[in-house]
């Protein structure tokens, strides 16, 4: 009896035996401790090394965000309060954070993979072959934990997006089990929950999700108006209970939403809705070339070696090997840039899927295509859409941010080779198709090692151990930030600044910073700088602070730096900086990436008013009547 797998053909299929007398008997097991190797590697690396290294913008917002999102009355995208219980379960711990990222992300990309595969492995005797396989192909999500050749390992909204789109990828595999209604209520289910989970990341990936689960429904005739009702109410439900929960009312969360727009707006970053959509149709032009010539090359290679179906396997492994040698040749040179990483990166997660498309294509002259379930077509495209919705709304190019999640891709793939593999009675395919996809989450995870976001050396050149926040976390820096940041605690606490503080950072760039001393960052959880709007924006964030809390909020400032925010800013709430603050300490400020970037020094300054002055200037700023 099939439970929530694709329904390929099952009259043919290897069950893992070794038939006595046959070569491959002794070969096999060596196979699987390969396979199995290839999940060690990449996990340990990313566990060993998840107290390497911190990025004291993107990733710091983060950890700020997680660690008190209550005190934020606008946010585009709500995922610190859905890892709001994990940061609390594990006292904000940034090692144990990070572990937890990779665990979830990896445990569904896993049972995502192992269901996928149950048709394959049909003898429940042997189980284990199919876990050991599904593992394998399941270490490919590793990737996304170094986007586009970056070391980011913390959870974000970015995070939740995914994990949002592996559960809705789970329900569609539920939703395609006719023989059991309970696994297709759960399917839906999932699809709801997952549709939440997107919206709560990024609304723009919940509308994308939307449209794709519609496309499939559609195509697949599994579309009806009961489960339709029992997705989206699932979707809907939880929607109104998180309103309620974060901001007393639906109404309010939609103020919530509706404000966060606007900022977006003042900034002026590339967030807009017309931008949103354009760069849909846009592929980026140093990525056209690349693209198409590894299309072209596959194309030649597989359809001149049908006949030799060892060799097109062999081809598939010793390409994917020539890449990984290129890119330890890359690591190893100082003088290509992080750029070439990326690419790098997105050629090796896009070359497998149309190598195996292509293989399916000529090597079966489309007849597997009449043994191939109607879903499964809709099924493949849906994967081969799941990385674009990931991207959908983004400032980044939305080819690189894709391959952040060339998961999907991977997966599409693997949807074309099962066919063969059933049909060809020659489940030894799927070897090379693992061992090649594991050859690429090592290749990204190493290139990522080697590259961790906006940090100054690779993380093994780390060296100097500080605890920073109050959670008292313990992190692995290059030895300068580690400096920089000790400095920057014992200047502060030495000018009697307490942990819980309220500062406005005018940095623009140094939320992590302030989460090393335990500050309460107000206005937003990152008043970013560098935007044409964002002095607009952070007048229009400290302007929804209480009088109270600005008027005894300190000021993190570093002048002379581009992204820096002007002190004209405070006057929105009766501030100037000449005249009402004062310097108590100063030190250099932490690396923001780049050897050679110039030294660069922060200030501490502490407001010099009474409080009852300061708060009765801020209200006659605001209109306020006493």
């Amino acid at each position: 009896m099939r439970q929530g797998t694709c329904r390929y053909r099952e009259d043919h299929y290897d069950d893992c035996r070794n038939v006595k007398g046959n070569k491959s008997a002794f070969f096999e097991p060596i196979i699987y401790l390969i396979i199995a190797l290839g999940v060690v590697i990449p996990i340990s690396l990313l566990m060993g090394y998840s107290r390497y290294g911190l990025d004291f913008t993107d990733e710091s917002f983060s950890l700020v965000w997680m660690s008190n999102p209550f005190i934020y009355k606008v946010s585009v995208s709500q995922f610190g309060f859905i890892y709001y219980p994990l940061d609390t379960l594990l006292h904000g711990n940034i090692q144990a954070l990070r572990k937890s990222n990779i665990i979830i992300s990896y445990g569904l990309a896993w049972l995502l993979s192992d269901l996928l595969l149950k048709p394959v492995f049909r003898n429940e005797s042997r189980k284990w072959c199919r876990l050991i396989v599904s593992a394998g192909i399941a270490t490919v999500i590793l990737s996304f934990l170094v986007p586009y050749g970056h070391w980011k390992l913390t959870p974000n909204y970015n995070s939740l997006a995914l994990q949002a789109l592996l559960i809705a990828a789970v329900g569609f595999l539920f939703v395609d089990a006719k023989s059991r209604d309970g696994y297709r209520y759960s399917g839906w289910i999932l699809i709801g929950v997952a549709g939440w989970l997107a919206f709560m990341a990024k609304p723009t990936t919940a509308f994308g999700l939307g449209c794709c689960v519609v496309f499939y429904a559609l195509n697949t005739k599994k579309l009806n108006f009961g489960s339709f009702l029992l997705a989206a109410g699932v979707a809907i439900m939880l929607l109104i209970v998180s309103a309620i929960f974060l901001d007393g009312s639906v109404t309010a969360f939609i103020e919530r939403l509706t404000m966060s727009l606007a900022d977006e707006h003042l900034f002026n970053s590339g967030h807009s809705i017309s931008e949103v959509f354009i760069k849909l149709f846009v592929f980026p032009s140093g990525m056209r070339s690349k693209f198409l010539f590894i299309v072209v090359i596959t194309f030649v290679f597989v359809a001149y070696f049908t006949r030799s179906f060892r060799l097109i396997l062999a081809l598939s492994t010793v390409a994917i090997v020539a890449v990984l040698i290129l890119a330890s040749v890359v690591i190893t040179n100082d003088g290509i840039g992080r750029s070439d990483y990326r690419a790098i990166v997105v050629m090796m997660l896009m070359g497998l899927l149309p190598f195996i498309v292509t293989l399916f294509i000529v090597f079966n002259r489309f007849n597997a295509l009449n043994k191939m379930h109607h879903e499964h077509i809709p099924l493949a495209l849906s994967f081969i859409f799941f990385p674009h919705i990931y991207a959908f709304g983004t400032n980044n190019d939305y080819l690189l941010q894709a391959s952040a999640v060339g998961f999907f891709w991977i997966l599409a793939a693997l949807v074309f080779l099962i066919p063969i593999i059933i049909e060809r009675n020659i489940i030894k395919m799927i070897f090379p198709f693992t061992v090649a996809t594991q050859l690429v989450a090592i290749g990204c995870v190493l290139i990522g090692f080697q590259s961790p976001y906006r940090q100054l050396l690779p993380l093994n050149q780390n060296n100097y151990l500080v605890v920073v926040g109050k959670s008292g976390s313990n992190v692995v820096l290059s030895e300068r930030d580690g400096r920089c940041i000790e400095e920057a605690k014992q200047s502060a606490f030495q000018a009697n600044f307490i942990m819980g503080t309220p500062v406005i950072d005018l940095t623009g760039c140094s939320p992590g910073v302030l989460y090393s001393l335990g500050a309460k960052n107000i206005g937003s959880a990152w008043l970013s700088g560098g935007y044409p709007g964002s002095n607009q924006a952070a007048v229009a964030s400290l302007k929804r602070v209480s009088c109270n809390e600005l008027a005894t909020a300190w000021l993190l400032v570093e002048h002379g730096q581009p992204r820096s925010l002007s002190t004209a800013v405070l006057a929105c709430f009766g501030a100037n900086f000449d005249q009402h603050y004062k310097v108590v300490a100063s030190w250099v400020a932490p690396s923001r990436g780049g050897i050679n970037h110039p030294v660069r020094y922060q200030q501490l300054l502490m407001p010099t008013r009474s409080l009852s002055t300061a708060v009765a200037a801020c209200q006659a700023e605001r209109g306020v009547l006493k």
